[in-house]
C-alpha cells in the first residue's frame, strides 16, 4: 500500500515510513474490526446469506452503491495503471463509507452487506 502511495509518474517514487507505519495500524484496525463484526452478525458462523439478503433496508442499499462506485472508479484507476488513486478508492473510500454506514445502522452491520464489502 506505501508503494501504490509512493506515486505513479515517471519520477522517483516518494517512500513514506510515517505513512507505512500508519497503514499498518490501519490493517490492524480493520483486522480487528473484520473479525470482531463477523461473530457480531455472523453467530457461528452460518448465516442464512438470502433471508439477510431479504433484510436489507435503504442504509444497506446506499451503502452498497458506494461500494458499487468505489469499486468503478478503482478499476478505472488500475487500467490508467493510477494506483495511488485506486488505493484512496479501495482501501480509504471504502473505510469512510463503511464508517457512515456503521453509524447509520447503530453499528449493526446486515450479514449480507457486511459480506459484500469484506469481498470488495
Amino acid at each position: 500500500m506505501t508503494m501504490a502511495d509512493a506515486g505513479d509518474s515517471l519520477d522517483d517514487a516518494n517512500f513514506d515510513s510515517a505513512f507505512a507505519n500508519a497503514v499498518l495500524l490501519k490493517l490492524f484496525t480493520l483486522e480487528t474490526w473484520i473479525v470482531t463484526q463477523i461473530k457480531a452478525s455472523i453467530p457461528e458462523g452460518t448465516a442464512d446469506f438470502e433471508a439477510a439478503k431479504a433484510q436489507r433496508d435503504l442504509w444497506d442499499t446506499i451503502f452498497e452503491n458506494a461500494v458499487n462506485n468505489a469499486i468503478e472508479k478503482a478499476t478505472k484507476n488500475y487500467e490508467e495503471m493510477r494506483y495511488k488513486q485506486a488505493l484512496k478508492y479501495l482501501f480509504f473510500e471504502l473505510n469512510n463509507i463503511k464508517e457512515d454506514y456503521l453509524i447509520a445502522k447503530g453499528g449493526k452491520a446486515n450479514a449480507y452487506t457486511l459480506m459484500r464489502y469484506l469481498e470488495t
